[in-house]
């Protein structure tokens, strides 16, 4: 699958939905002059000395397979459609598809 961008904000950025390896992900990024897409890559800090890693990712939100990132994103949508519980901490759920 071809990555799929959605433009938001005014200053060039995206969201972007990547699919690798069969895992969906919502990927924050930026379109570049060139007008290609381009991710935010981030330096996260090691668990354990809680220095920056020396290796850039994706700056980005696993969802899972299709399934799974259908029911997520479906989620969003209706929470958004019907003002429900947002802004409310969000509740565990029990759908083994759904990787948290």
């Amino acid at each position: 699958m071809e990555d799929f961008a959605i433009s938001i904000g005014d200053r060039n950025e995206v969201l972007i939905l990547n699919e690798y390896n069969g895992n969906f992900s919502i990927i924050s990024g930026y379109e570049g002059r060139d007008g290609n897409n381009y991710f935010n890559m981030v330096f996260p800090k090691d668990f354990k000395t809680k220095q920056a890693r020396e290796l850039a990712i994706p700056q980005k939100v696993t969802l899972g397979n299709r399934e799974a990132a259908y029911k997520i994103l479906r989620q969003f949508l209706t929470a958004l459609e019907n003002g429900d519980n947002v802004g409310r901490p969000a509740s565990k759920t029990d759908d083994p598809e759904i990787p948290f």
